[in-house]
């Protein structure tokens, strides 16, 4: 949004047609690859609950390994080959086509931060901290708003100085998130870097669903 309001303002119907489209496939992609918070806030909290801070641990260091990957390979597929992703939404004729691929690939920068920072979300949601992943967004929402008029208009970026600020501001959120996850205990190194295969495994399973509970069509 914030993106889209200061792309506004800069008077270019292409970059903004661009950036909309660029978003929106951005968007739909991060929602099919961050299924690992759903998995992750109640692995947490079974074992934090139980007083496991270990378990705990593992469960989140594991799923940090998974997101990392993902966002890895899929930040490579799209800087790599924006334009043809684009495909998908943007015709590559359309006039906005290249605005929308330079947005793109650099919006594609914040994927694997963004990744994380939804881990580290999950992570406090299931110790039942909720203030803590407030106070992130907050803060790198508000990092966004500021380095948007800079790098748009001051800078003379343009469209990609919105890309950049949105990217900027998720790398600060991930690492804050990965800062305050090693001052719980909910994260090390050590552990980080040292996945295990067994214990990934419950990650990538959809949870069966109790036979009591309604089912919603």
């Amino acid at each position: 949004a914030v993106d889209c309001f200061w792309v506004g303002r800069m008077g270019d119907t292409l970059a903004l047609a661009g950036q909309g489209a660029a978003n929106q496939l951005f968007n739909s992609l991060f929602f099919l690859l961050s299924f690992l918070p759903t998995v992750t806030a109640p692995l947490v909290a079974s074992t934090y609950a139980a007083g496991d801070i270990e378990g705990a641990r593992d469960r989140v260091c594991d799923s940090l390994f998974v997101a990392s990957l993902i966002g890895t390979s899929f930040t490579a597929l799209l800087v790599w080959a924006p334009s043809v992703v684009l495909q998908i939404v943007l015709s590559p004729e359309a006039p906005a086509a290249q605005c929308a691929a330079r947005y793109l690939k650099l919006r594609s920068l914040s994927l694997l931060p963004a990744l994380v920072s939804a881990v580290g979300f999950a992570a406090f949601r299931g110790c039942l901290e909720v203030t803590t992943p407030l106070a992130v967004s907050a803060a790198s929402n508000t990092v966004n708003a500021i380095l948007d008029p800079l790098l748009i208009f001051k800078a003379r970026i343009g469209l990609g100085g919105a890309a950049i600020a949105t990217a900027i501001s998720e790398a600060c959120a991930c690492v804050a998130y990965l800062v305050l996850l090693l001052r719980r205990r909910l994260l090390t190194w050590a552990r980080f870097c040292r996945p295990s295969l067994a214990s990934m495994v419950p990650l990538l399973k959809v949870p069966p669903q109790d036979a009591n509970q309604p089912t919603h069509s």
